[in-house]
């Protein structure tokens, strides 16, 4: 043991010498610092990293993708902003259009004047004759027939009005099924029975006994169709 001791301790003093006197060859070559010294025995060597234009060319890709990225999203969000304010200003525009052309449209109808593009029909199962001074035009619809009822008593008269129950016709039938028609408004009333005559024949108004749509129900429909203007007269 106290061999071992002295041959340790020898060792030691021999490594002290070969490293004050100077640095080993086989460890000079890699820790020695710059200033050409030796380095504290204690303190390992420690690389520093070193910069390669690779690893530069690396890190400036990176960080130009990451601007690039945050850049796009700004950008994103700036048009979703554009376009919901344009969205929303055009909403705004189209609701003042809107209610400036309700506004006008109120203000030019003449609620005395009927609108012939929404004529209701109500049946009635008494006869009904106007006053002899609002009928414009009296006239028979020779080759026009309504059946009469099967099951309910049939109408005696049918009138068609708009909303604000302005009368424009009033239809008549008689026991066999002749029809009468009281013209209330200034219509062109005699062009339009050629249709009326055709759409009764096609519907079947002679022969439909159908209480709500058919008989003297089924030819004010065809009267209402020729005097809507947006309803092409071809049967």
């Amino acid at each position: 043991a106290r061999q071992k001791g002295e041959n340790a301790a020898g060792g030691f003093f021999q490594h002290s010498q070969n490293y004050f006197a100077g640095c080993r060859p086989r460890a000079k070559a890699h820790i020695q610092l710059n200033s050409g010294q030796c380095p504290p025995y204690n303190i390992p060597h420690v690389s520093r990293p070193s910069s390669t234009p690779a690893s530069s060319l690396d890190y400036n890709a990176s960080m130009t993708a990451h601007k690039r990225t945050i850049i796009f999203g700004i950008l994103g969000i700036l048009g979703i902003g554009i376009l919901a304010l344009e969205m929303l200003t055009g909403s705004v525009a189209l609701a003042e259009r809107l209610h400036s052309s309700t506004v006008k449209g109120a203000a030019k109808v003449d609620p005395d004047t009927p609108n012939l593009t929404s004529l209701n029909i109500r049946l009635s199962h008494q006869p009904i004759q106007a006053p002899k001074n609002l009928v414009k035009l009296s006239v028979e619809l020779p080759q026009v027939r309504a059946a009469r009822s099967m099951i309910a008593p049939s109408p005696k008269a049918a009138i068609l009005e708009d909303d604000n129950h302005n009368r424009v016709v009033i239809l008549s039938a008689s026991e066999d099924g002749q029809i009468h028609a009281q013209v209330l408004e200034d219509l062109d009333f005699l062009a339009k029975i050629p249709f009326i005559t055709a759409c009764a024949d096609h519907r079947r108004c002679a022969f439909n006994r159908q209480p709500v749509i058919g008989g003297l129900a089924c030819v004010a429909i065809c009267v209402q169709q020729a005097l809507d203007p947006s309803h092409e007269l071809t049967p």
